[in-house]
């Protein structure tokens, strides 16, 4: 179920923080899909575009830790990179944006389990320009899109009878 909020950036009024939610139940055991989310070296299975996600080796794992990924996004490479914030295996995994507008640009997971399977929350909460060619609700449109892609691409991969590769 989407969740949309949004407040002021008292830092620089030509901006917005926009809060988005979105939850889906994946019919998979939660140890599955944390395996599955978790390594940022499984985005390109994920996301559209993405072409190598890769962990910073100076970095350390879990908090501290650096992620980047290399892809293509409406014709042109991107990079991005991001931190890891707060971590709790299993249930909880948060993310700041490196190069951003701010550093309330965040990504959140939350994973809890259900009799089902495992219910899973995406957190993005960005800034978003003022006036900008592309309206606020237009940008949390295209953010639930993604997610929605997501969620699925997860679930099919899931069916398909993915598991991790074992350690080196």
């Amino acid at each position: 179920m989407p969740l949309r909020t949004s407040k002021k950036n008292n830092d620089d009024r030509q901006y917005r923080v926009e809060e988005m939610r979105d939850s889906v139940e994946i019919l998979a055991p939660l140890e599955l899909v944390w395996d599955l989310l978790r390594p940022v070296e499984y985005a390109s299975l994920l996301v559209p575009g993405v072409i190598h996600g890769f962990r910073v080796p100076s970095t350390p794992e879990g908090v501290g830790e650096i992620q980047c990924v290399l892809g293509v996004h409406a014709g042109k490479e991107i990079f991005s990179a991001c931190e890891i914030t707060e971590e709790v295996p299993l249930r909880k995994l948060a993310s700041r944006s490196w190069g951003q507008t701010g550093p309330q640009e965040r990504y959140e997971l939350r994973l809890e389990p259900t009799e089902k399977g495992t219910f899973l929350e995406r957190i993005c909460t960005h800034h978003h320009r003022r006036f900008s060619l592309v309206s606020a609700g237009a940008c949390r449109d295209q953010h639930r899109a993604v997610h929605q892609r997501e969620f699925q691409r997860i679930q099919e991969l899931l069916d398909g009878g993915w598991l991790p590769e074992p350690s080196a």
